[in-house]
């Protein structure tokens, strides 16, 4: 077992997508996440986030999984950008409910 750039780009986007917004459920971590303005996903994005990470690691139902993990991954992407443009406090920042 080797560790190529997918394990690392699924590592990452595992922590992004699924820890941090588990670790913002804590009023004291997501006071210190406003503080520092760290963006947090939707609590609603995190299972596609777990089921593109997981795919992205292991080959499970095909010889295309990564290929269809990285779809996952652009469309939690795209619909985190969307929650942010619809909950838009004011014109320079976004606050992200989890």
């Amino acid at each position: 077992f080797s560790i190529r750039t997918k394990h690392v780009a699924a590592f990452v986007l595992f922590l992004y997508g699924v820890v941090l917004p588990l670790l913002a459920l804590n009023t004291r971590l997501r006071g210190w996440f406003e503080k520092f303005r760290i963006v947090i996903p939707p609590k609603v994005l995190i299972p596609g986030f777990a089921l593109a990470a997981f795919m992205t690691v292991d080959r499970f139902f095909t010889g295309q999984d990564e290929e269809v993990a990285e779809l996952f991954f652009s469309i939690c992407l795209f619909l985190f950008i969307v929650v942010a443009g619809c909950t838009k406090i004011d014109q320079l920042h976004f606050f992200f409910f989890c």
